[in-house]
């Protein structure tokens, strides 16, 4: 069941406890407490810590490699003891009442190029934000809000700015710094974000492609790069995001092929795929295999094949609305079982601080057709059987009637090795269980 100290933090479920219990394993902490602010929004944390000599920003590094940015605390703040009732409980309240309320930055303190930052971080956030030293990603943001903002950032600096730049300068200070240096110190990539396919990292080596899932984008397996640091990343996304829809689930794995061996002419090849994208994966694989090529790593994320669906009900638009959302939680219905409506959940969509916010209402409705057009095509899909092993993550999350990962086993001839994971299928994705995945990728690959 759900822990009732849960918060839910820019749709990832964040519980303090586990905070705490991290922070005490680092050297120098006696004591930890972690409290959400009161009525802050965006919601964040505070940490409060006892011990000697400790940095907030080690103890901030080492909650993330651990934990995905929403979840750890904003500040770190060091006392002699913490407070405790009559009774020598910890006293949260007490606690809560320390937290210092959010105060404005000084008139004509920040720069000319840190005040236009600090708007896009708050139109990207759907928040104002004053502080210059403020982390995007503590603050809410993620790899898809990043993509918003990288494009917001370019049109006001006039040049090109990378994801990956905003993972390495996280602060409206830090990036206004960078941004005021000459171009050529500034990583550039020229890329469409919603291209084909898309450069996660670079680097020597057969490169990891990662297919998306039915949304058609793939800027979610963003969070491996943080763990595969010497690894290639590609992703591929669906090809009508910008241009023609496939006929056919053949045709698309046939243009699928045709991009990843232009980008990698020979094997070995390694493929990892989430949901629908795992069994594209496949696909590619026992085509790869047909023509003579080495597929060294086929890895599915909690993907099953299509034969689950053959009989289900015609998926609608508000289903391919829903699979753009950010909210892990998200559904069609409402608690009392009725369905929302199309206008209701593209507004969920187009309001601030959706990873989807910052296009046009033109590309979102193509992104709503792309999804809808997915679900249906895989649901086509003839399996061919693949002759090599399969690396399987399952969510562990999963209602009863959940499938069955076993399901592949007569579409696969070689080993088929699961591994669970601490997630729903929804957050298969999420950084945390994308730091999980990568820790057993690094060994496979």
């Amino acid at each position: 069941g759900r822990n009732d100290d849960e918060l839910k933090i820019s749709g990832h479920r964040v519980n303090p406890l586990e905070l705490e219990g991290a922070l005490l394993e680092l050297e120098g902490v006696t004591e930890a407490a972690v409290v959400a602010r009161d009525g802050a929004q965006p919601k964040s944390l505070e940490a409060f810590v006892t011990g000697a000599q400790l940095s907030p920003d080690s103890l901030r590094a080492a909650l993330l490699r651990r934990f995905p940015a929403q979840a750890v605390p904003r500040r770190f703040t060091r006392l002699e003891r913490l407070p405790r009732d009559a009774s020598g409980k910890l006293d949260r309240a007490a606690l809560r009442r320390l937290v210092e309320p959010e105060r404005a930055a000084e008139p004509g303190l920040p720069s000319q190029a840190e005040r236009c930052v600090l708007r896009l971080f708050g139109e990207v956030l759907g928040s104002a934000v004053t502080d210059p030293g403020a982390d995007f990603f503590a603050l809410g943001g993620h790899s898809l809000l990043a993509l918003a903002l990288g494009q917001r950032l370019s049109q006001a600096f006039g040049r090109a700015v990378s994801l990956s730049l905003l993972f390495q300068e996280r602060t409206a200070s830090a990036l206004a710094r960078a941004l005021s240096l000459p171009p050529s110190f500034s990583e550039r990539t020229g890329q469409d974000p919603l291209g084909h396919r898309i450069t996660l990292q670079g680097g020597d080596g057969p490169p990891l492609f990662c297919i998306h899932p039915a949304d058609g984008l793939a800027w979610c397996y963003f969070g491996l790069v943080a763990h595969l640091p010497r690894v290639p990343i590609e992703a591929l996304q669906a090809p009508g995001l910008t241009g023609a829809l496939p006929a056919s689930f053949e045709a698309l794995v046939a243009e699928y092929l045709a991009t990843i061996q232009a980008r990698q002419p020979r094997g070995p090849y390694r493929l990892l795929g989430w949901s629908s994208g795992g069994g594209i994966a496949h696909a590619l694989g026992a085509a790869l295999v047909a023509r003579g090529e080495a597929v060294s790593l086929l890895a599915l994320l909690d993907a099953y094949p299509a034969d689950l669906w053959r009989d289900a009900p015609e998926p609608t638009e508000e289903d391919a609305i829903v699979s753009l959302l950010d909210d892990v939680d998200a559904s069609v219905f409402r608690a009392d079982g009725s369905r929302y409506s199309k206008a209701e959940l593209l507004e969920r969509v187009q309001r601030p601080g959706s990873s989807l916010s910052a296009f046009d209402e033109a590309s979102l409705q193509r992104m709503v057709e792309v999804a809808l057009h997915a679900m249906r095509t895989y649901r086509t899909a003839a399996h061919p059987l693949f002759p090599g092993d399969v690396l399987f993550f399952r969510a562990g999350r999963r209602a009863r009637d959940a499938p069955d990962p076993k399901l592949w086993l007569k579409y696969v001839s070689g080993r088929f090795d699961q591994l669970s994971i601490d997630a729903t299928h929804l957050a298969m994705c999420q950084p945390r269980s994308l730091e999980t995945i990568a820790r057993t990728l690094v060994r496979a690959l």
